[in-house]
């Protein structure tokens, strides 16, 4: 995952980049990647990192409660939506646009989401529900 051609390893160089910091989230991406679990040999495979590095990674998340692990398996724990649900709550946008797309949603009839783009990804941020009696 670590290319040199990425964000993360064009900042590589500057003294204001945390490189282990860029890692141990490459590693919670990761493991959204692989459905939410993954070895130390997993992590290191995908991420070009060796395996002690990846093994330190993957205790350090371990020990701050975004991962748990069970043999050989680490899988993300609920934790890990706290940092999404801080950048949604933060964004204020559900409760801007929840009337307009409970409007919306009730003209046409069926689901109404607003999202918003993240990179290649979309987040969705608020949706609205049609309930059908």
């Amino acid at each position: 995952m670590f290319s040199k051609d990425n964000s993360a390893g064009a900042n590589a160089n500057t003294t204001d980049f945390v490189q282990s910091l860029a890692r141990g989230l490459e590693v919670l991406e990761l493991m959204g990647q692989l459905q939410g679990s993954a070895t130390i040999s997993d992590v290191s495979e995908h991420t070009g990192l060796n395996r002690a590095t990846a093994r330190r990674l993957l205790l350090t998340l371990e020990r701050s409660g975004y991962l748990a692990h069970q043999g050989k398996q680490y899988a993300l724990t609920p934790r890990v939506m706290q940092l999404g649900c801080s950048y949604l709550s933060s964004l204020g946008l559900a409760e801007l646009v929840a009337t307009k797309l409970d409007d919306l949603a009730l003209q046409l009839g069926e689901a109404a989401s607003l999202a918003v783009l993240d990179g290649d990804e979309i987040v969705y941020v608020a949706r609205a529900k049609i309930n059908k009696v």
